[in-house]
């Protein structure tokens, strides 16, 4: 990997974690106008309960499409590990701020199953980008 390619891996990532957080607030947005006049803590609530559903809901075709980006410009084996490099570097700040939040024990089997998606994810989206015509 060349050092443009870790620049675009972490602008990748910030976009990617952007898409992420903006979609879990549209979704409890969305839950409010379903069940309307709950609380604030009831909201508060449901959208720590929805945001492990959501990130790998949601993350998949997000770092699908971050892989598939950083495959249209780079060979199989260099779009491979880009897309790679943003998967990792996603899954370093996720677990920050999990660990940090202290809430690793209480979403541990979602965060794996987020991190193991969100890599896959990422590989395919790149492997699909290198399959052009």
């Amino acid at each position: 990997m060349k050092l443009k390619d870790w620049g675009v891996a972490l602008m990748l990532v910030v976009l990617a974690m952007a898409l992420n957080v903006a979609v879990s607030f549209a979704w409890v947005f969305v839950y409010s106008l379903v069940e309307p006049g709950q609380t604030e803590a009831a909201y508060q609530a449901y959208a720590q309960q929805w945001a492990p559903v959501s990130s790998v809901v949601f993350g998949l075709p997000i770092l699908f499409a971050a892989g598939w980006f950083v495959a249209r410009s780079r060979e199989p084996k260099r779009a491979a590990l880009t897309a790679l490099a943003v998967a990792g570097l996603y899954i370093a700040i996720d677990a920050a701020v999990v660990i940090a939040a202290g809430a690793l024990g209480a979403i541990g089997v979602w965060v794996v199953l987020s991190w193991a998606t969100k890599l896959g994810a990422a590989w395919l989206g790149a492997y699909v980008g290198t399959k052009r015509a």
